[in-house]
């Protein structure tokens, strides 16, 4: 299990480095969980943090890269009493999630389109979420409130 430096958990931001492949995935659910457990992170806020994660870097995984080569992937997670605020970056194509429009369901199952729902997890599951490239890389952050 990996094992981020956080004996004060107040020292944040904390961060990861991913490589762009499925198995990093449980590595990177097991630095959010041990990271949740040590800060004290209510389970509705980990749940949408591991659910959003899981989507976010599936996508970049399975679409960010026109190449077989390796990339990384960085995340980092920024705590304080309000909010937590999970910032995604790769150097893979230029993809702005949130200029693609809202998510039309179908009436029935036939006129169902596959695909295109992480988009709108990611919209219902976040407080605030914005995109920007820099420096050539995708960055997308997600901000997460504390109940109150």
């Amino acid at each position: 299990m990996y094992s981020p430096n956080i004996s004060n958990p107040y020292s944040s931001p904390y961060k990861i480095r991913l490589f762009n492949q499925h198995e990093e995935l449980e590595r990177m659910s097991d630095w959010l969980s041990l990271l949740a457990e040590r800060l004290e992170i209510s389970d509705n806020i980990v749940f949408r943090l591991d659910l959003l994660l899981a989507e976010v870097v599936t996508n970049i995984i399975d679409n960010a890269y026109s190449d077989d080569a390796e990339h990384f992937i960085e995340l980092e997670l920024d705590y304080s009493k309000t909010q937590v605020t999970l910032k995604i970056e790769d150097d893979g194509i230029p993809f702005n999630p949130l200029d693609k429009p809202e998510v039309e369901f179908a009436d029935d199952l036939e006129s169902v389109k596959i695909g295109g729902l992480g988009i709108h997890l990611i919209r219902q599951y976040s407080d605030e979420c914005n995109y920007q490239r820099l420096d050539g890389k995708n960055c997308l952050e997600i901000v997460i409130n504390h109940e109150v």
